[in-house]
C-alpha cells in the first residue's frame, strides 16, 4: 500500500516530453513494481546522454513517435532495471514529429489509457 491507502496496482502516472522525464525520474526514487508508468516521447537528451539515466520501476509502457527529432534516438529500454516487472513500446507514425502528444490525439491517448 502506498502512503494514504491506494494499492500501488491502481496508480498510473503519464509523463509527456519533459513529463516523461519527470516520470522516469519518479519511477527510480519510487522503486514501487506495482504501479504503471506511461511515457510519451521523453525528452532531455542532453541530460540523459550527461548522466546515467534513471532506472524505472513498475510497468512500463513506452510511446513513440517515428517522426519525433526532439525526442531523439533514446529508448526507454535504457532505463530498465531489475524491478521494472514489463516493457511494451508504441510506435506511432502520425507525421506531427514532437507535437504528436500536444493535443488529446486518440493516438497516443487511446494506448495510454488501455494500459
Amino acid at each position: 500500500m502506498i502512503e494514504g491507502g491506494r494499492a500501488a496496482g491502481t496508480i498510473k502516472v503519464v509523463g509527456a516530453s519533459r513529463g516523461g522525464f519527470i516520470a522516469r525520474m519518479a519511477s527510480a526514487r519510487l522503486d514501487e513494481p506495482g504501479i504503471r508508468w506511461v511515457i510519451a516521447g521523453p525528452c532531455n537528451a542532453a541530460q540523459l546522454t550527461a548522466t546515467e539515466p534513471p532506472a524505472m520501476t513498475g510497468r512500463v509502457l513506452a510511446i513513440k513517435e517515428t517522426t519525433d527529432t526532439v525526442a531523439g534516438p533514446y529508448t526507454p529500454r535504457e532505463a530498465l532495471h531489475a524491478t521494472t516487472r514489463s516493457f511494451e513500446e508504441v510506435m506511432l507514425s502520425t507525421g506531427r514529429d514532437h507535437g504528436f502528444q500536444f493535443d488529446a490525439d486518440p493516438a497516443w491517448i487511446a494506448p495510454a489509457v488501455a494500459f
